[in-house]
């Protein structure tokens, strides 16, 4: 739904900026996996999935990234982006006798692995489903708001 907006739910004065900050990179990455179950990408797909960009330089984020898809991240060493991605993919569309698999493996190289840690997953799971609920029910006031 892209009219929805993030929300903080249960914040008070007590919350620390640290615990907010977390509660972002946890959002974004509900999100990730949401948009992985709404477009029907399997677990199997999702394996040694390659992050590149801002994001992917902080190490925290990429760790929360590995607990809630429950799948290995791999941090990317350059900084190149989407535009590197479409451009291996344009190439392999071409026609060369090279897979894009191939191309990968030959110009992308890992930085740093993250591995989903048990425990983590596991409330992470638990986490997702609440942000599941909380999401549908935004979803419902902002549609009853527009009517």
């Amino acid at each position: 739904d892209p009219a929805l907006r993030g929300a903080l739910i249960g914040i008070g004065t007590e919350t620390a900026r640290q615990e907010i900050t977390a509660a972002v990179m946890e959002g974004i990455c509900f999100g990730v996996r949401q948009l992985t179950e709404v477009m029907h990408v399997g677990r199997t797909a999702l394996q040694n999935l390659k992050v590149t960009g801002g994001g992917s330089k902080n190490e925290v984020w990429m760790q929360i990234l590995a607990d809630v898809l429950n799948t290995r991240v791999e941090q990317l060493e350059s900084g190149t982006g989407a535009g590197y991605g479409i451009a291996l993919m344009a190439a392999a569309a071409a026609g060369q006798d090279v897979t894009l698999e191939q191309m990968v493996g030959r110009t992308v190289r890992i930085k740093k692995c993250f591995n989903p840690r048990k425990y983590n997953a596991g409330l992470y799971e638990i986490k997702y489903q609440k942000y599941k609920k909380i999401y549908g029910a935004l979803s419902e006031v902002l549609r009853e708001q527009k009517g």
